[in-house]
């Protein structure tokens, strides 16, 4: 009986002991993956710390580009800095059908072409009402042509449709913006990224609204107050499993969102890239100081299971053009795929790509329609 006793106190503490240090190792993993998280030295004012970003991000096996060749061909050109097709052409997308729409920044509207470059119809006006615009920022669309506009200025998304145009009134002027579905969409704001977290969900019936796990680690800033982030700036893009891709402009790094909002990973570019510094030299101040080699991606496209990001450290000028190096990454897992260079004899505004085309805003205020194949 004493034995059966001493086994079932040997088995019980065991099994306590198991639990302990199960627990223990929770506990450590947590701080472990907190002491991996990316790290910026942040300087408002007199105020100086080192704040966390909210996740680790996974490097690349190797930072060594691998090649591929493109084949381009001249397709379509619309509107020239002579002609008044456009006012400011600032951002542009396709449809499902080859149609083609342009933010025209200049002109408070998105201007929407055929697949052969001829005028459609009009998105919107100057004005501050419903369907009207101050400052049209960004884009999206979705396959059908359903439109949504973002003006950050009158902190609103216009979105049309078919049956009409709705407005959705925001908060904070977010920077960028992204359908997740036919009746949500995602926005990026850099201002008071902490009480909310700088990616939101917004429903387009009822105005509802979701916080995603925020970019922001924010017990790292302790007391210090941040107002504004803009290194935060970037793309969001979506694909048909509703998750979301963040890529900013000014680290290194792809973060891919689960349908649900939660990060599903965050990779590393194969460029090595500083996240060292921010400085702003008051709290209340708009100016900010952002260092050349945070830079990362010039620009970014989405093209099926691929995202493609044009660095901004490898633009060069040449005799012949200006040179892109294009990296491109798997959506599925953030792994570098391959690259690829384009030499264009014109300076790019906004890229957007599908599986034929390459569609360009020119510095000029006119459009270029490229066909590709990539070898």
């Amino acid at each position: 009986m004493k034995f059966i006793n001493y086994k079932i106190s040997l088995l019980f503490f065991l099994i306590q002991s198991i639990l302990f240090w199960c627990g223990c190792s929770d506990d450590n993993q947590e701080q472990n993956d907190i002491s991996k998280f990316e790290k910026i030295d942040l300087k408002i004012g007199g105020a100086k710390t080192q704040v966390s970003l909210g996740y680790y991000a996974e490097g690349q096996k190797s930072e060594e580009r691998n090649w591929k060749k493109i084949e381009i061909k001249k397709k379509l050109r619309l509107g020239s800095i002579e002609e008044t097709t456009f006012d400011f052409p600032t951002q542009i997308r396709s449809d499902s059908y080859g149609n083609i729409y342009v933010l025209d920044m200049g002109g408070d509207a998105v201007k929407k072409f055929s697949p052969e470059g001829k005028f459609i119809k009009q998105f919107g006006r100057e004005g501050r009402g419903p369907g009207e615009f101050h400052s049209p920022f960004r884009i999206d669309l979705r396959p059908d042509g359903k439109l949504l506009v973002l003006d950050p200025n009158l902190n609103k998304c216009e979105v049309f449709t078919k049956d009409g145009v709705k407005q959705v009134l925001l908060k904070y002027q977010p920077l960028g913006i992204s359908f997740k579905n036919d009746n949500e969409f995602c926005i990026l704001q850099v201002m008071n990224p902490l009480d909310d977290s700088a990616i939101r969900k917004y429903t387009i019936d009822n105005n509802d609204v979701t916080d995603f796990q925020n970019i922001l680690y924010s017990e790292s800033f302790d007391s210090v107050t941040v107002g504004m982030l803009p290194f935060l700036t970037g793309d969001l893009f979506s694909d048909d499993d509703e998750c979301i891709y963040y890529v900013p402009y000014y680290m290194n790094h792809i973060i891919k969102y689960n349908s649900e909002g939660e990060i599903e990973f965050a990779r590393k570019t194969i460029e090595d890239v500083s996240l060292n510094s921010y400085e702003r030299p008051a709290y209340n101040a708009v100016s900010f100081r952002l260092p050349k080699e945070q830079q990362s991606a010039y620009r970014t496209m989405f093209v099926d299971d691929m995202l493609y990001l044009i660095s901004s450290r490898e633009i060069k000028k040449t005799k012949e053009g200006t040179e892109y190096v294009v990296d491109g990454y798997s959506t599925l897992n953030g792994d570098y795929q391959y690259s690829f260079k384009m030499l264009l004899n014109f300076g790019i505004g906004d890229i957007h790509m599908n599986k034929e085309n390459i569609y360009l805003v020119k510095q000029n205020a006119s459009i270029e329609v490229l066909e590709y194949k990539l070898k």
